[in-house]
């Protein structure tokens, strides 16, 4: 190579590869300058460098796809590369999903812990806690014995709900966050979302709001037995009525035995023995089913007896925990035609608009109901006024339902005061 190359452009100098060749082999047989740029142009247009340049990319590509399809193939539990922390590889632990409970119409001991129900409802229930569930028509149907359970419910499709009975108290709702505790001396249950309906033999007790704790009143004591010397002599029958009370604890099936023995005698005392097995097997054996037959039976059997409307307030009651929430609304107001004059005809009223707002999902109707109950005094018209307003709002109704909270915030002591504040303004915006 003649010494006037140093002339020559640097990458054509001192290139290893075919081009550097090449413009060696052109130096030899060449007039042309070599120091022009436009010479460096010249060679790559003749070497055909663009065509290179599209076989490099497919070259990169079929290599990054081969490489990909390794990395696809590697084994799950491979070793790590040398040099390279074992611990930098390792695919971290799954997390341990919460068991799904198959529930059928016979109920279910739930195990403690996180727990997934049906209709995509998540409970945990605390340890030491003991309670079951069943699912029935679409309803799902928990008894807490003890502890507590916690229950995020998604909103349910209509004529479904999710009941929770503990002590003599249901609390029905439909979707919502809350938790129910329950030791021998209390009773509480505490809202973060939603509304929760709190009934107590068929009659409404209270409707807990977000953010609101509610606590059963301390049930009275129950009156001393007289002394023998106080006692008046009896009839064999009522003597045989004394006797199912003995059977306690573990002596179900026996106390239920007798108290249908005696219901068998008719009259007065037959009535009060079937209704007292009725609430038995409500209270105390936690059997629904058989209670409300045992209502019914009695009911059938003393369509005129002096406990027919304790009856019928009982089936009132049981009906929705068994899911039949229509069937419930034909008894209440079956029952308000009956007994027009009924004390807890407001509570029946706030039953019947809870059934068709949250159940049913019918807003226009449950608002007729608790306009009914409105007037009423104490806890049943302060939650009939406040759900009264929240179905106008729902009904886009909006400028009553302003007025209609402000009226209720205008009373003293409102039981969902906070609640009803917050709407309104979100109202006024």
């Amino acid at each position: 190579m003649s010494k006037q190359d140093e002339n020559w452009p640097r990458p054509m100098r001192t290139e290893p590869g075919p081009a550097g060749a090449a413009l060696r082999k052109y130096e030899q047989g060449t007039s042309d300058a070599r120091n022009e740029a436009a010479a460096y142009d010249r060679v790559l247009a003749r070497l055909d460098r663009p065509r290179a340049y599209f076989r490099w990319v497919w070259a990169f590509g079929t290599t990054a796809v081969a490489f990909s399809s390794l990395l696809l193939l590697w084994p799950e539990h491979a070793p790590p590369p040398p040099g390279l922390p074992a611990t930098a590889v390792e695919a971290p632990a799954p997390v341990a999903a919460s068991p799904q409970i198959q529930l059928g119409a016979n109920p279910t001991a739930l195990p403690a812990g996180k727990l997934v129900l049906a209709g995509g409802v998540a409970a945990e229930l605390a340890a030491g806690s003991s309670a079951s569930a069943r699912l029935q028509n679409g309803t799902l149907d928990i008894v807490l014995l003890s502890g507590r359970i916690e229950l995020h419910v998604p909103p349910r499709p209509i004529g479904q709900a999710l009941l929770i009975a503990a002590d003599q108290f249901l609390f029905t709702v439909v979707g919502t966050v809350f938790s129910v505790s329950k030791d021998s001396r209390h009773l509480d249950l505490q809202v973060s979302e939603g509304l929760v309906a709190v009934s107590r033999t068929g009659e409404h007790v209270a409707t807990v709001a977000s953010g609101e704790t509610w606590e059963a009143p301390p049930a009275a004591p129950s009156p001393a037995p007289p002394s023998h010397k106080d006692r008046a002599p009896r009839l064999a029958r009522r003597a045989l009525g004394l006797d199912c009370d003995r059977f306690t604890g573990d002596q179900g099936p026996q106390k239920v035995a007798c108290l249908r023995e005696l219901a068998l005698g008719g009259g007065p005392e037959g009535e009060r023995a079937q209704h007292a097995l009725g609430r038995y097997l409500r209270d105390d054996m936690a059997d629904p089913t058989a209670a409300l037959a045992a209502f019914e039976a009695q009911r059938a059997r003393y369509p005129r007896g002096e406990l027919r409307a304790d009856a019928d307030r009982a089936i009132i009651g049981l009906l929705p925990r068994l899911g039949r929430h229509g069937e419930a609304l034909v008894e209440t107001q079956s029952f308000l035609n009956a007994q027009p004059e009924a004390e807890d005809r407001a509570e029946m009223r706030l039953l019947r608009g809870d059934i068709y707002r949250a159940i049913f999902q019918d807003a226009m109707s449950a608002e007729r109901e608790y306009e009914e109950g409105a007037e009423s005094p104490g806890r049943t018209g302060d939650d009939s006024r406040f759900l009264h307003a929240l179905c106008l709002e729902a009904l886009g109704r909006t400028d009553e339902a302003r007025l209609a909270y402000r009226d209720y915030l205008a009373q003293p002591g409102t039981a969902h005061a906070g609640e009803a504040k917050r709407r309104m303004e979100r109202l006024v915006r």
